[in-house]
């Protein structure tokens, strides 16, 4: 019993508004939901802090609104809750932008002469599409030919390895999508 108090005792922070308390509990779930999502969904940091603040007021704003009254599991899980959905929303919305992108430049490759010179457009064209930083990232790698080194300069990364796990994360994304359409035009 003494837990579900805890539990709803930060619930009674919030809908006091006790800002230092509020920001408390805020930076306390931040680092981990983000590690969390970048790690299980594969998401870029930016997306993922940016998502972990609309939980966070999403739930702020359930508490503020009565709909959340009383916690029964710990606030962490609830907001993760929230977060997991958020994450998917985007992700599908992303789903949605991305093929709606790749079928507008299906018209392109159905001229090339060769399945060779098609496969490279769609692959360019891809990649093209793509939003930074995964765009440079794979631009720098593929048809530029620089190091990992010269990438993380570029991008001003801390490292190589910095470079290589964001481009590790570029090519899961785009991988999917890319098959797909190699696919989808007879190409593999």
């Amino acid at each position: 019993m003494p837990e579900k108090n805890l539990y709803n005792s930060k619930l009674f922070v919030i809908k006091n508004n006790d800002q230092r308390k509020i920001t408390e509990i805020y930076n306390e779930h931040r680092d981990a939901f983000i590690s969390f999502s970048m790690k299980n969904y594969n998401l870029p940091k930016d997306d993922a802090e940016d998502i972990y603040q609309e939980a966070f007021l999403a739930m702020h704003q359930n508490i503020q609104n009565d709909k959340l009254v009383n916690l029964t599991v710990p606030l962490r899980s609830y907001l993760f809750q929230i977060g997991k959905y958020k994450i998917l929303d985007y992700l599908k919305i992303e789903q949605y932008q991305v093929n709606e992108d790749l079928s507008n430049f299906e018209n392109i490759y159905k001229d090339a002469e060769s399945d060779t010179e098609r496969r490279d457009l769609i692959i360019y064209n891809t990649v093209n599409q793509m939003e930074s930083p995964c765009k440079e990232i794979l631009s720098y790698y593929y048809w530029e030919e620089k190091s990992m080194k010269e990438i993380a300069q570029l991008k001003e990364y801390s490292n190589a390895d910095v470079a290589k796990t964001q481009k590790s994360k570029c090519m899961k994304k785009v991988k999917a999508y890319i098959l797909e359409k190699l696919k989808k035009a007879g190409l593999i």
